[in-house]
């Protein structure tokens, strides 16, 4: 069977943000003078800045072989843009050299492997994955390209294991289609449909099976919807449909059985919270509250999108709901807790920036100091706490903030801006001429106050 590429969408997600957490604590084991090319790799993995992360980790290696620089090296050249497949395998290789019991690393090896067209040594990797339904799935997905019945086998195994998975259905939709059992893929491709109702290819491949097995209005209906699919979720547009429109489509797929899943459900909350009508989002969103299948990056997702509609009391309760849920019970004994309570580190970030917004200087200072107690290298909670002691007068304390932020994300423009201010303030223009030109990259904010005080 000629072998199809497997296509991975690649995401600033929080699962890459769980593994800052954890290389955060790891580093906090000793003194930060040798880790800071670590300390800064990471803070930029923690903002999504791939690129500067990348160069941060290989400046750590080139001092020293550090395992964590090398992890996060890998995980940094497979995310965010102009990703290197090559070095990025290189670096997962590496890593599991010295920790071959890393289910995670392998899996993001593997699909690495895939994303590259390595089909064959992307299943000796998968081989060594254990036995669970995600290893189980991805294993099936190797196969697939290379011995169907192996596939067929695993993708078994794995709904088996987790029957109730989308992705599980969909990729059994697509094996036993290759096997030619035209029935039991349409089975699967139906419910991969039924779990995921804005799951295009599974739309599609239903409605072709559809066809084929003599189900002709049923396969006419399911093409239909398939085409309200793509215009939902702007497959091959670059424009997604307004709000409205896209509520009002989300309406017509409910209307055919494809609005009860909690992921559509989520949609139209974010949709009702864009359109203004915050009260139905909210009880949208209560209804969902204890929804297994969401995941707290979900939560996190809808806080954001409360946030930018003004809804903030809601933002602040869906971030709260992250703190409550996803933190672990007790203080971290093991990697594996500090992984799990990153969502939560997150949302309890972002419920500081909103005591800021909301004059809540007590409620913000509260939480920065709990951050910073955990994490004192976060550089964005430095710079967080040195821009409100400077706008409560604060002198050294302040300065020291905003500097010590910026030692570890010198990216930050508003921290750099604060502390020129600073400087510019005390007639010290030499130190903020200095400051400016110490930034990794130029920018529209720095240029303006470049030129504004002719430095």
């Amino acid at each position: 069977m000629k072998g199809r590429r497997v296509k991975s969408q690649q995401r600033n997600s929080l699962r890459s943000l769980a593994v800052v957490w954890l290389a955060l604590v790891a580093a906090c084991s000793g003194g930060d003078h040798d880790e800071l090319e670590l300390w800064r790799g990471v803070n930029a993995m923690s903002e999504g800045r791939w690129q500067a992360a990348r160069a941060f980790f290989e400046a750590d290696l080139e001092q020293r072989e550090r395992l964590e620089s090398v992890r996060y090296a890998a995980i940094s050249w497979s995310e965010g843009r102009l990703q290197s497949g090559g070095r990025a395998v290189a670096y997962f290789r590496r890593f599991l050299a010295v920790e071959p019991g890393d289910v995670g690393m392998r899996r993001r090896l593997v699909r690495m492997l895939l994303l590259l067209g390595d089909f064959e040594p992307a299943a000796v990797e998968a081989a060594a994955l254990d036995d669970s339904a995600a290893s189980n799935r991805l294993r099936a997905v190797v196969q697939r390209e290379l011995d169907l019945d192996a596939a067929r086998e695993a993708i078994d195994r794995a709904l088996e294991q987790q029957p109730a998975a989308a992705s599980g259905h969909a990729t059994a939709a697509t094996i036993y289609d290759a096997l030619g059992e035209f029935e039991l893929a349409r089975h699967h491709a139906e419910r991969a449909v039924a779990l995921a109702p804005l799951d295009a290819r599974s739309r599609y491949l239903a409605g072709r099976l559809q066809a084929r097995l003599g189900a002709s209005e049923r396969a006419t209906e399911t093409l239909r919807l398939y085409e309200v699919v793509v215009t939902i979720i702007g497959q091959g547009s670059t424009t997604r449909p307004a709000p409205t429109h896209e509520l009002r489509l989300l309406g017509e797929l409910a209307g055919h059985g494809g609005g009860s899943s909690p992921a559509t459900r989520l949609r139209i909350a974010s949709l009702l919270l864009k359109t203004g009508q915050h009260a139905a989002a909210r009880e949208e969103l209560e209804l969902l509250a204890d929804a297994p299948e969401l995941t707290p990056e979900n939560w996190l997702g809808m806080g954001k999108v409360a946030t930018e509609s003004g809804a903030r009391a809601l933002a602040g309760t869906l971030y709260q709901r992250v703190i409550d849920r996803y933190a672990p019970p007790a203080p971290a004994a093991g990697g594996d807790r500090w992984l799990d309570s990153a969502p939560s580190r997150e949302a309890r970030f972002r419920l500081a920036l909103l005591a800021v917004q909301e004059g809540d200087r007590a409620e913000a200072r509260r939480l920065i100091s709990s951050g910073l107690r955990e994490l004192p290298q976060a550089g964005r909670w430095l710079c967080l706490r040195g821009a409100l002691e400077l706008a409560d007068g604060g002198g050294e304390s302040a300065v020291r903030n905003l500097a010590d932020g910026l030692r570890y994300a010198p990216w930050r423009d508003s921290c750099r801006i604060d502390l020129v201010s600073v400087h510019l303030a005390r007639g010290e223009r030499e130190e903020a001429r200095e400051l400016l030109a110490a930034a990794p990259e130029p920018s529209a904010a720095l240029e303006r106050l470049r030129v504004q005080h002719a430095l």
